[in-house]
């Protein structure tokens, strides 16, 4: 009874901390603190159980450290209203049909975040992310996330071996070619319109 007792309070505990925390950094360093307290209590342990008759103390205070520092950036975006990115302020990186809306912003903020924006490219609605920007297929798994969460996109019709090679021919350069599986751009307009539809729709966005 003790241990069920001892094992609800730290998932309290945690879930108290997990919505009351949203700053990045200080979500970030209060879960390294938590993990490596939880680690010198587990190194610990047999002192620890000369005075406390349960481990859950070493092993709660670790798994709390573990949830708060791997979802450090959940609460991270911008959202409407907020300051404009700094691409924004600089015009001469921006294509002339650039849109600009608080979706646009949004959506640079989530990329830049992610896969880091060049300062000194222009950027427009037909720039690549995969093809153009360098991002992998791990960096757009965490853009879909962040945009599914952010803007409530249905993104169950995307397909991430449509625009990113399959793990086992990512060194196989050329494997693909010519716009094959793997090599198809998947550009900013595209997430754009997808964004604004709340859907991804593969055909119509592939001839937009």
């Amino acid at each position: 009874m003790t241990y069920c007792v001892q094992s609800l309070l730290f998932l309290c505990l945690y879930f108290l901390l997990h919505y009351q925390i949203k700053d990045r950094l200080l979500r970030k360093w209060s879960g390294l603190v938590f993990l490596t307290g939880g680690l010198i209590l587990i190194l610990w342990l047999p002192y620890m159980m000369l005075f406390f008759s349960t481990p859950i103390i070493s092993i709660g205070t670790f798994l709390i450290g573990v949830g708060l520092f791997v979802t450090q950036n959940k609460y991270r975006r911008l959202r409407p209203g907020s300051p404009l990115h700094p691409l924004w302020r600089v015009s001469t990186n921006l294509a002339d049909d650039f849109p600009f809306d608080p979706d646009m912003q949004q959506l640079l903020d989530v990329l830049h975040e992610e896969i880091g924006l060049p300062r000194y490219r222009a950027i427009g609605l037909d720039t690549a992310i995969n093809l153009d920007l360098g991002c992998g297929r791990r960096e757009a798994r965490y853009v879909i996330k962040a945009l599914r969460q952010d803007f409530g996109t249905d993104f169950s019709g995307y397909k991430a071996w449509r625009y990113f090679p399959r793990p086992m021919f990512d060194r196989l350069p050329g494997r693909w070619g010519n716009g094959g599986v793997g090599e198809i751009p998947l550009t900013i307009g595209m997430l754009y319109q997808a964004i604004k539809a709340r859907r991804w729709d593969t055909r119509a966005l592939e001839r937009f």
